[in-house]
C-alpha cells in the first residue's frame, strides 16, 4: 500500500473508531464513496482496534483466544527477551510483559501491527527523545517491537479527592511539559495512556506523537498527511477534530478534559460539563478548566508550566491548611498561636530581673 493510499485508509480509521457499530456503516459509505477495497481495508484495522484505540483499554483475559493465534505464547522468545504474559492490545499491536535474560529485569515489550510501522517509529523517536520520571523509558529497540520500562499500575480513573487528583494533574503538566520543551505534542492524552503506579503518573503511547522537524522546518507539515484526523475524538482539541495541525495548546486541552473526568468520575466533555464538578469544585478549579477547554487555542493556556502554577497555587489555598488556622483550646491553645511572643516576654523578664540584681548589689 503505497503512502498516499494510507494516509486515506488511516484518516477514514480515525473517522469512525469512536462510533457506535450502527453509525459505523453510515460513515464507512460516506467517507469511502463506493470503494470497496478501501472499505475493506478501514475493516480490516477496525477489527484490530477497539473503541479508544489504547494498548490498556481491553483487560488480559479478553485477549487470551486471539493472542494465542496472532500474538506471542507464554515463553516465546524476542531476542534475549522472553515472553511471560499479554498485558494489553490496541490498534497498533499488542504489550507484554516479558523478561530481560541479560540483567533479570521485567520489562515491558511492544510488538508493531504492520499496517501502523511509521507510528511505531515515531512512538520510537518520541520516547528515545524524553527522559522524565513521569514518562515510560525506553530500554531497547528491535525490528519490530520497542523494549520499555515495566509499570505495575492501573490507569488513571476518578472520581478522586481533590487533593489527590490535583498530585497528579501536577505530575502529567510536569511530563507534558518537558515533551513540549522538546518539541513533542503527545496528542493522545487520556485515562488509558496513563498509569498510576505507588510513584505516582506514568504517561504511555507516543504512538500519534507529534514531532518538530527543527528549527529549519518551516511548512508546518506533519509525520502525517495534512488534514489527517489523529487522537481519541472525545479528548481532542477543537482544531485536531478539524484535520488541524496540533500544537502544545491541543494536549493541554486534552489535559482538561482528562482533569475534569478524575475529578467527576464523568465522561469528559465540553464546557458545558464544566459546571458540574460536585463538592469540591471552587471558582478557581472551574476558572482553571474552563480556560483549559477554550474552543479558540489562543485562549488557552499556552504552556503546561502555567497549568501547573494555577493547580499549584490553588492547592496549597484550598487543600494545605495553614498552621496558624489550627484551632487550639486554654492555655496550650494561646502558647501555640503566640509562642514567639511569650518567650520574648519572659526573656525581657528575666533579663530584667539579672540587671536589677546586679544593679542594687554593686552600687
Amino acid at each position: 500500500m503505497d503512502r498516499e493510499r494510507w494516509l486515506k485508509v488511516e484518516t477514514i480509521f480515525n473517522r469512525v473508531i469512536d462510533a457506535d457499530e450502527s453509525h459505523r456503516k453510515s460513515l464507512l459509505n460516506e467517507f469511502c464513496l463506493g470503494d470497496e477495497s478501501l472499505r475493506l481495508e478501514v475493516e480490516s484495522l477496525l477489527a484490530q482496534a477497539n473503541a479508544s484505540g489504547g494498548l490498556l483499554d481491553h483487560p488480559p483475559g479478553a485477549l487470551l483466544a486471539e493472542s494465542a493465534t496472532v500474538g506471542l505464547e507464554q515463553g516465546a522468545r524476542l531476542g534475549p527477551y522472553q515472553i511471560e504474559s499479554l498485558i494489553g492490545q490496541g490498534g497498533m499491536g499488542m504489550v507484554y510483559r516479558a523478561l530481560d535474560t541479560r540483567l533479570d529485569r521485567t520489562v515491558a515489550i511492544k510488538t508493531s501491527s504492520a499496517s501502523f510501522i511509521h507510528r511505531f517509529e515515531r512512538e520510537t523517536r518520541a520516547i528515545a527523545a524524553l527522559n522524565h520520571p513521569h514518562i515510560c523509558q525506553l530500554y531497547d529497540v528491535g525490528p519490530d517491537y520497542l523494549v520499555m520500562e515495566y509499570i505495575e499500575g492501573t490507569p488513571l480513573e476518578g472520581p478522586l479527592p481533590l487533593e489527590e487528583a490535583l498530585q497528579y494533574a501536577d505530575q502529567i503538566c510536569d511530563a507534558l511539559e518537558s515533551a513540549h520543551l522538546k518539541g513533542i505534542v503527545h496528542r493522545d492524552l487520556k485515562p488509558s495512556n496513563i498509569l498510576l503506579s505507588i510513584y505516582g503518573i506514568k504517561l504511555l503511547d507516543f504512538g500519534l506523537a507529534q514531532m518538530k522537524a527543527g528549527p529549519e522546518d518551516t511548512t508546518g507539515s506533519d509525520l502525517t498527511a495534512s488534514g489527517a484526523l489523529m487522537g481519541t475524538p472525545r479528548y481532542m482539541a477543537p482544531e485536531q477534530l478539524n484535520g488541524t495541525r496540533a500544537d502544545a495548546r491541543s494536549d493541554i486541552y486534552s489535559f482538561g478534559c482528562l482533569l475534569h473526568q478524575v475529578l467527576t468520575g464523568k465522561q469528559a466533555g465540553p464546557l458545558t460539563a464544566v459546571a458540574d464538578l460536585g463538592p469540591q469544585g471552587s471558582p478557581e478549579l472551574r476558572r482553571i478548566l474552563v480556560k483549559c477547554l477554550q474552543e479558540d487555542p489562543e485562549l488557552r493556556y499556552q504552556h503546561a508550566s502555567e497549568v501547573r502554577a494555577d493547580l499549584l497555587r490553588l492547592k496549597r489555598n484550598t487543600v494545605s491548611t495553614p498552621a496558624a488556622t489550627t484551632p487550639h483550646s486554654g492555655a496550650r491553645g494561646v502558647f501555640a498561636r503566640h509562642w514567639k511572643l511569650i518567650v520574648s516576654a519572659v526573656a525581657l523578664l528575666i533579663g530584667s530581673a539579672v540587671a536589677g540584681y546586679f544593679y542594687y548589689h554593686f552600687h
